[in-house]
């Protein structure tokens, strides 16, 4: 259902394109913490079983999610593709916070 390719630089989030193989929820995903889900080719689905209905992904809109969900493809087995990555927790190391960055230099 899922490939994860290497993460392209230490200390990068992890990240995989998905596929869902299934035509109706099937296979719940439980994050770990915040995930953020953006449609790249097709359609595909996304359910919160605790809610009653599913919403159809829109291709340029990042979903972000943090409850388990469900992810299918309405037209058939892998007709659609999404980015999905895991959002680093506040906790820990933060390379690039805003307070860290180096001013520039005034001439």
């Amino acid at each position: 259902m899922r490939k994860r390719p290497a993460p392209l630089s230490p200390g990068s989030p992890p990240y995989e394109i998905i596929a869902p193989m299934g035509v109706s929820p099937q296979q719940l995903i439980t994050p770990d913490g915040p995930e953020v889900l953006m449609l790249l080719s097709g359609r595909m689905h996304m359910q919160v079983p605790t809610e009653n209905h599913s919403m159809e992904m829109k291709y340029g809109r990042p979903v972000v999610v943090e409850k388990p969900y469900c992810v299918f493809c309405p037209h058939g087995p892998g007709t659609g593709r999404a980015l999905r990555i895991s959002v680093p927790s506040a906790a820990g190391p933060q390379t690039d916070a805003p307070s860290s960055r180096r001013k520039p230099a005034l001439h």
